[in-house]
Order: C-alpha cells, then structure tokens, then sequence
C-alpha cells in the first residue's frame, strides 16, 4: 500500500478497524447508525467552515470523518459511489454547479436508509444518486483543504492516534470521558472569567454612584449658596427701596410748604422711578 491511499484502500482500512460488532441491531440499525454519523460529520463541517476565524485543519479533519463514513456506508449496502474524475488528481477538471450544501445532500442518503425500517423497499436507485451526490460534493470541498489525499491522510492519522488497535467501545468511552473532563475544565475556566467580571463590574459601578453622591452634593450646595445670595440681594432692595421712600417723603413735604404741589406731584413720580431704578441697582451689586 502506498503513502497515499486510493479509495478503495482507505474503504477497506475503515472498516478492518471500524469495530461495527458493537452497533447492536440488524443491518437496517447498523446502516442508520453510519447514516446519521455521515449527517453529524458534515454539519461539523458546515460549522468549521463558517466558523469566524479560517480553521483548514478542522475543515480538512472533518471531511476525513465524513469520508470514513461515506465509506462505511458502501461497505454495509456493497454499493459503490461515482466520483468525478478530478476527485483524486491535483486539479479539478470539470465545474461542479450543485447548489446543494454537504449537510443537505448527507440527509437524502439518510432518507434512503430510513426507508426499510419502516417496512418499505429500500430505494437502490435513489440511493445511488445520492451516494453520488456525496462524492462529488465530498471531493469538491477537498480541493480547499488539499485534495482528498489529504482528506484521506487526516482520518487515518487521527483515527490511528486515537485507536492505535482499532476502535473499541472502552476506548471511546475514556475518550467521552476525557472530553467531559476537559469541557467541565473549560467550564470551571469560563465560571472564574465571569466572577471576575462581575466584581471588576461591582467596582465599576461603586465608583460610579460614589461618583454621583458627590455630584448631587456639589449641585445641593451651589444651590443652597445661590439661594442664600438671592435673600441676601432681596432683603437689600427691600431695605433700599424703603430709604427712597423716606427720602421722597421729605422731599414732597418740603415742596408743599413752599407752595409748590404741582412740582411736589412730578417730582414724587419721578422719584418713585429713580427710587425703584437705584434700588434695583443696589440690589444687583449685592448680589453675586
């Protein structure tokens, strides 16, 4: 077998290690089991690659899991997928124009596989459409990651890694149990982020109502001051335009014992005017 494994080698070495034994059931179980896996593994794919930061690895590893399982599938029905010619070559040779996504095109195979175990004939020539429709999907969105060689190269490195003897169900149970371990560090992580947060917010926000107590007294006492200054300036006026009354008073008076009413009558309106005038004057110099 060479570095690069053709499609037919990668088929065989899937299902050598796949460990298919501990998937309970018959055929119909077994066959639903890698459909669903093919439509989780490319929704996993979908995600990678709409994710919001590139994540080629990811893309690529999860297009190898969507491989292993394609191949699984014609291993368990014995039906073959069509690639396009350009699948295994460096440079893809003709356009393909599907509009349909990965995840949708993985569902019309699960759709088939439904079928039987409701009690109907299993559709073998849909199927083989939509065993089609996978690979070249498949080996369209490779061209981006490397091909399908390296497709191909991701899932055996990262299922060799991970099952060195093939797939057993203890085996996958330590590595659930790995990544539970690891998602309740993550969480522990994310509980400590958060609670340091909120006091840094706590802090924050004490710093701000001490902030405004202390403008809400600075607004109390500038108002209180303005205040006082405005009784100081009223009562000044008040005591000013009582002494122009006085003053007028006298100067009427003394008109009238002159003989002079007329000029006494003018000269108190006038000077109730001044009166008031002067009086406003004084009041403003008091005030502040």
């Amino acid at each position: 077998m060479s570095d690069v494994m053709t499609w037919d080698e990668f088929r065989g070495w899937a299902s050598s290690r796949a460990g298919m034994h501990s998937v309970g059931g018959d055929v119909s179980t077994r066959l639903a089991y890698l459909a669903l896996g093919l439509c989780g593994e490319a929704a996993e794919y979908e995600r990678a690659r709409y994710a919001d930061r590139p994540r080629n690895n990811e893309m690529r590893e999860e297009l190898g899991d969507v491989a292993w399982y394609l191949a699984m599938i014609e291993h368990a029905t014995g039906e073959r997928a069509s690639w396009p010619s350009w699948a295994f070559g460096a440079d893809k040779g003709e356009d393909w124009a599907q509009p349909l996504s990965l995840p949708v095109l993985a569902g019309s195979i699960a759709e088939c596989v439904k079928r039987p175990m409701s009690g109907r004939p299993f559709p073998v020539d849909r199927f083989r459409v939509a065993l089609a429709g996978v690979a070249y999907e498949l080996a369209y969105e490779a061209l981006s990651v490397g091909g399908m060689g390296a497709v191909i190269a991701a899932n055996v490195a990262k299922l060799s890694e991970r099952y060195p003897e093939g797939y057993t169900v203890e085996k996958a149970r330590e590595r659930d149990g790995g990544e539970v371990a690891c998602l309740a560090a993550q969480l522990r992580g994310a509980k400590a982020t958060i609670a340091e947060l909120l006091r840094a917010d706590e802090g924050e926000r004490a710093a701000r109502e001490e902030q405004w107590s202390k403008y809400l007294a600075d607004v109390e006492r500038l108002t209180a001051e303005r205040d006082a200054a405005f009784n100081r300036g009223v009562e000044a006026a008040a005591k000013v335009a009582a002494e122009c009354a006085s003053e007028r008073g006298h100067t009427q008076a003394t008109m009238f014992a002159e003989g002079r009413p007329e000029t006494a009558f003018v000269a108190g309106i006038k000077g109730g005017e001044a009166s008031r005038i002067e009086a406003l004057i004084r009041a403003l110099k008091v005030a502040p």
